[in-house]
């Protein structure tokens, strides 16, 4: 079951060749359920839970155990009215089951089409797009507690979203193992259209959830390289959030920046007359502080069409993009004064 010193370059989409001292695929969740009583299970320190291997950036080798989710079911358990609840294993493909969905008129995700990686993966990231984020479909998360050893589901409350973020990378880091993920859509109009390369969208007298997703894709394909062709994990940084003074201090310096109001309050976006925090681009910070778009060094640069996206040109290794990124985060901190933090999951 478990296999030894594997080649981890087709499990992660930068193209970056290390070595798994141990690798396991999990196909269903007994076979995890049985995974944990095996002896390598139980005495080895580290273990990597992986997915599509698109957000992940590996830097050396990885001396423990890599468990792979393909957990690939799809299966309806609930329908009420207009709402339908369905719950996908860990390891489907994300962009299959937004798309499944969206040729079914089910509304909610297709904003999230043509984000690589796997179900699994989505709310540890609570990956986002076009103003839609994972969090605002989903029920539940059920997996396996490797504290505890027990299954368990939590309600979106206990896995604590936030912007690129949850419960599942601080405290159940490496700690949760997720066979399903429970969504919940709706056959209700109420696309997000409101951001560049959507708006258009708003005059049409009826859209489905494909015509959004479809639009949605070209706007990716348009921005983002195709990971068949460049290794790369998308956009790397988060764009970085900045306070109400901080955000004064910076337009008066720079009155080109790009920002968006950020509003928490008990009403949700309209709660407040007033922004609590600014959110920043991080592309346009990157460029700004001397590493335009198509910068490379050596195999590692970022993306000609995007400088948010890294890219390996072929040969690069983890170690190099990683040290190219850092270079970005220190120019940009030394520029701005705005720390730049990976989305990215380094290891």
């Amino acid at each position: 079951m478990i296999q030894s010193n594997i080649d981890l370059r087709p499990y992660n989409t930068f193209g970056v060749s290390v070595t798994a001292r141990y690798f396991v695929d999990i196909q269903t969740p007994d076979q995890f359920s049985k995974l944990m009583q095996d002896p390598i299970f139980q005495n080895t320190a580290n273990k990597l839970f992986l997915g599509g291997g698109s957000n992940l950036l590996l830097t050396q080798d990885f001396d423990g155990l890599v468990i792979h989710n393909s957990i690939d079911t799809m299966r309806i358990i609930s329908l009420d009215g207009d709402t339908m609840k369905v719950m996908v294993g860990g390891g489907v493909i994300r962009h299959d089951f937004v798309m499944r969905a969206a040729e079914r008129s089910r509304r909610g995700a297709e904003n999230l089409a043509l984000i690589p990686g796997t179900v699994g993966a989505a709310p540890v990231q609570n990956i986002g797009a076009y103003g839609v984020e994972v969090k605002d479909v989903i029920t539940s998360v059920k997996g396996f507690d490797l504290t505890t050893r027990d299954i368990r589901a939590l309600n979106p409350i206990e896995c604590h979203f936030g912007y690129r973020d949850s419960v599942f990378k601080h405290e159940l880091k490496d700690k949760f193992f997720i066979t399903h993920v429970t969504f919940q859509l709706s056959k209700n109009p109420s696309p997000r259209l409101e951001y560049k390369g959507l708006e258009d969208l708003q005059s049409k007298a009826w859209l489905t959830p494909m015509d959004v997703a479809q639009r949605v894709i070209e706007v990716r394909q348009s921005k983002l390289p195709d990971r068949h062709e460049i290794g790369t994990a998308g956009s790397f940084f988060r764009n970085p959030t900045i306070s109400q003074s901080e955000y004064e201090k910076l337009l008066g310096e720079y009155g080109d920046l790009v920002w968006r109001e950020i509003h928490d309050g008990p009403n949700g976006l309209n709660g407040w007359k007033r922004p609590n925090s600014y959110k920043l681009s991080a592309a346009q910070l990157i460029e700004l502080a001397g590493y335009p778009r198509g910068t490379r060094v050596g195999d590692a640069g970022n993306y000609d069409h995007h400088a948010l996206v890294l890219v390996n040109h072929g040969s690069a290794t983890g170690a190099e993009v990683w040290s190219f990124a850092q270079d970005i985060i220190r120019a940009v901190k030394e520029k701005f004064g705005v720390v730049l933090e990976a989305e990215v999951n380094v290891v």
